[in-house]
């Protein structure tokens, strides 16, 4: 199991995707679309909640912040990538709306940005990147109101074992192989 260091590093990575990472939700031929299918998902359910307001945590590139402004929601979000925010403000500027609803922020311990607790709050991937994922949902939780939603995708053991990328590697070698107990060179080579 990676450390909450680990956690947090691999989810600042992200920030040297900024410009290009919204090529996830695109329907491309010969790549699983889960940004796509998962962006669905959170819209149906959007529509049968009928919130006013959603906060779009760990917002990455915007795609989902965007895709809610313009179905009429009073949305915002935040990412703990100064890149993502920046590329964020970007696309929601050019759509149209006010930079001002991104903003910088990190899961754990961020701020509401207007005064009264949103609808929902949701997120569409950043979560499994906190050391405590209990923790993370406890403290976005604040943030919404008592009878408010949390709309979260969150990752299990299953999803490692079957995604056939380096999530089922690094499952495959930490609880199948046992390679984390292995010493020396074979085992830095193969974590690294």
């Amino acid at each position: 199991m990676r450390t909450g260091k680990e956690l947090r590093e691999a989810y600042v990575e992200f920030g040297s995707e900024a410009d290009t990472y919204d090529r996830n939700y695109r329907l491309d031929a010969g790549r699983y679309p889960d940004h796509v299918y998962r962006l669905r998902i959170f819209e149906d359910l959007l529509s049968k909640i009928k919130p006013t307001t959603v906060l779009d945590a760990g917002c990455g590139s915007g795609v989902p912040l965007v895709t809610f402004l313009k179905a009429g929601y009073d949305a915002y979000g935040f990412d703990r990538s100064p890149e993502m925010v920046e590329e964020t403000q970007k696309r929601v500027k050019n759509s149209g709306f006010e930079e001002t609803r991104v903003f910088h922020g990190d899961l754990d311990t961020f701020e509401r940005p207007i005064a009264k607790p949103f609808d929902v709050a949701c997120g569409l991937g950043a979560v499994y990147y906190t050391p405590n994922t209990v923790t993370t949902l406890r403290h976005i939780a604040t943030h919404v109101k008592d009878d408010g939603d949390l709309i979260f995708s969150l990752r299990n053991e299953l999803f490692s074992l079957c995604s056939q990328n380096e999530y089922s590697a690094d499952y495959l070698l930490r609880n199948i192989f046992s390679i984390a107990n292995t010493s020396g060179k074979l085992r830095d080579d193969v974590l690294a």
